[in-house]
């Protein structure tokens, strides 16, 4: 029915998008919608929710980490819609292939977001708040410091004058062994076999790199630690 947005300009793109109206003011947002959805930075939310003025609205926010409890003072009717994916303004997703997890303050709420998430997708998760911000983590570490990882790899190549593309088979191989095995099974390189040789070369390359020297070490003693009694 309607977009808000603090900044006009990001509220009229989606309104636009939608067909529909947009306001940057939260006051004059409309106070007859089914669902208000806060697709917010975590650090907004508060404030957001301290001046929403629809207090018998059913709302839901869509953070990985923040609780469902920060509607409990607030509102009677309430959850969380949270979408496990990264996106991108520029980068059109297929939403029939994301995990939506939902919770709600109520077994009617929750049937509610259930039957909305399966307008969206085939993959509908009932987690809770505690199970969600550990997801949400696991995330991170999957998605976020894999992809700074890439760029430390780029990075080097470039040094090099070599294309990054020359990793992507192997970052495409490295992904696709995992969605048919856990990734405890699929560890491979130099630290999985213990082979110093390689590490202390390796290590002597990254001697101008500091910051990647350390990372490298880290991630290596750590491989090596897991992997000793295997």
């Amino acid at each position: 029915m309607e977009v808000y947005s603090r900044n006009d300009k990001h509220a009229k793109v989606l309104a636009d998008k939608l067909n529909t109206v947009f306001t940057s003011d939260l006051n004059r947002l409309t106070p007859n919608a089914d669902l208000y959805i806060l697709c917010l930075a975590d650090d907004a939310l508060e404030e957001v929710i301290k001046k929403f003025n629809h207090k018998n609205a059913f709302i839901v926010h869509t953070s990985g980490s923040v609780s469902i409890d920060i509607f409990k003072d607030t509102f009677q009717d309430y959850g969380v819609l949270y979408p496990l994916q990264t996106f991108s303004r520029e980068k059109e997703i297929d939403f029939k292939m994301i995990p939506i997890c939902i919770e709600a303050n109520s077994a009617s709420n929750r049937e509610k977001l259930i039957e909305l998430a399966h307008r969206l997708t085939d993959n509908v998760q009932l987690i809770n708040s505690e199970q969600r911000r550990t997801l949400h983590l696991g995330a991170v570490f999957a998605s976020n410091f894999t992809n700074y990882l890439y760029s430390i790899a780029e990075e080097l190549l470039t040094d090099q004058n070599l294309s990054f593309d020359l990793l992507k088979p192997l970052i495409q191989e490295s992904a696709s062994k995992i969605l048919n095995s856990s990734p405890q099974h699929t560890q491979t390189g130099p630290a999985r076999r213990g082979d110093d040789l390689v590490i202390q070369k390796h290590l002597l390359h990254l001697k101008k790199h500091p910051e990647y020297e350390n990372i490298y070490k880290l991630f290596s003693k750590y491989i090596k630690d897991k992997y000793s009694d295997r």
